[in-house]
């Protein structure tokens, strides 16, 4: 059974909490957008497995020196391509993180994709894996 319309919506919306929750420092709502077992991947601040790393994570994100470029702004998502059979799903979705640079003005300072699985679980999409991907590659590739 192929997706419906109301799974890529509510897929889309797990997006949308997922960034509220990273932009809001809400580590526990950050970390529902994941399966119990779910992942997420970076190049920059690297792997991490499971609800209770997610959330030691998101905890350390928003304390750590490391990352403190990157927290006051929001994240955005466009362009998704959502497939998958019912159950499961895979979604790509370019990512775009805007910080204030005055009261007047905003700066793009992240350009990346997301290469994402997904899991209906109980009757709810989350992620298995949040990939985020640099953009634009460094190689020709069919998809992140």
């Amino acid at each position: 059974m192929s997706l419906t319309a109301a799974d890529k919506i509510e897929i889309q919306e797990l997006v949308a909490r997922y960034n509220r929750a990273v932009d809001s420092r809400d580590a526990e709502a950050w970390a529902d957008t994941f399966t119990e077992d779910g992942v997420f991947e970076s190049m920059r601040v690297g792997t991490h497995r499971g609800r209770a790393e997610l959330v030691r994570f998101a905890e350390w994100f928003w304390t750590s020196d490391e990352c403190a470029p990157w927290r006051g702004g929001q994240h955005w998502a466009t362009n998704f391509i959502i497939e998958g059979d019912g159950d499961h799903a895979s979604l790509f979705c370019y990512h775009i993180m805007f910080m204030p640079a005055s009261p007047d003005e905003v700066n793009a300072v992240i350009m990346a994709a997301h290469d994402d699985l997904l899991a209906k679980v109980n009757g709810s999409w989350r992620f298995t894996r949040r990939k985020v991907v640099p953009w634009p590659p460094t190689e020709r590739q069919d998809r992140p």
